[in-house]
């Protein structure tokens, strides 16, 4: 295997947490992302409560929603999430725009009939949404629509086996 310079581990929380615009600790705020996608940083858009440990969403929007978005370097994402209310919700997921592809998604990531990928967050755990077969510079996004969504941090991985 070839391993590659990653992003380091991302945390949610503003304890640990990298945010690419200034957060407002245990305050429920509106965000907005920048036109430009810093590297190794959580881009907030929507309302969001920013947790010592983790990142909630707190209203019910309609789909798509509010999102959270990271660029990263690397061949794996895992995000460690759970139900903040403790009932089972979706987290839609796009890689670099669109659905998570099959080729590329991770094992947790599931499809609706209309292609779209998301995850079942039906417990707090590790869940594994991208493994890719090449190494790259790529856009990460989870979709909130309700007050479910807790988000802890996100893990990466950067090697690849060569063909």
């Amino acid at each position: 295997a070839v391993c590659y310079p990653m992003t380091p581990e991302l945390y949610a929380g503003y304890m640990r947490g990298r945010f690419a615009h200034r957060v407002y600790p245990d305050q429920e705020s509106r965000y907005e992302t920048a036109a430009v996608f810093d590297l190794d940083k959580a881009h907030l858009f929507g309302h969001w409560r920013v947790e010592n440990e983790r990142l909630r969403h707190f209203r019910e929007v309609d789909p798509p929603g509010d999102r959270v978005t990271i660029r990263f370097r690397a061949t794996e994402v895992n995000a460690v999430l759970e139900p903040a209310k403790g009932e089972a919700y979706r987290v839609p997921v796009e890689l670099d725009g669109e659905p998570v592809s099959r080729e590329e998604a991770g094992e947790d990531v599931r499809w609706d009939d209309d292609g779209s990928s998301y995850l079942l967050v039906d417990s707090g755990r590790m869940y594994r949404v991208v493994e890719t077969p090449e190494y790259g510079d790529r856009l990460l996004t989870f979709f909130a629509d309700g007050p479910d969504f807790a988000l802890y941090a996100y893990t990466f991985g950067a090697c690849a086996v060569p063909e």
